[in-house]
């Protein structure tokens, strides 16, 4: 079962302990996205009804709805994986 989460640009997730994916773009189709680690980043585009799989920890994110300004997200991991709303962290 997915933890389903909508989050807007701008907005970030916690997954794990240490990495951070924040959405950067919305678009019709597609969004942008970039992961932190340690001050390492990584970015890449995901398009609608894909996904994207990471590793450490391992997970797949995808995309199972965009409207307008928003996307809502599909977050696929083992149950030790903690996945967290970064605003609620504060």
């Amino acid at each position: 079962m997915a933890l389903i989460l909508t989050r807007r640009a701008g907005e970030s997730v916690k997954i794990g302990e240490s990495v951070v994916m924040t959405v950067r773009e919305v678009h019709p189709a597609k969004i942008y996205v970039s992961m932190e680690r340690a001050g390492i980043q990584q970015a890449e585009w995901i398009r609608i009804y894909s996904s994207a799989k990471f590793a450490d920890p391992e997970i797949e994110i995808g995309v199972t709805g965009i409207n307008r300004t928003q996307v809502r997200l599909a977050f696929e991991a083992d149950k030790s994986v903690k996945i967290v709303r970064t605003e609620l962290l504060k």
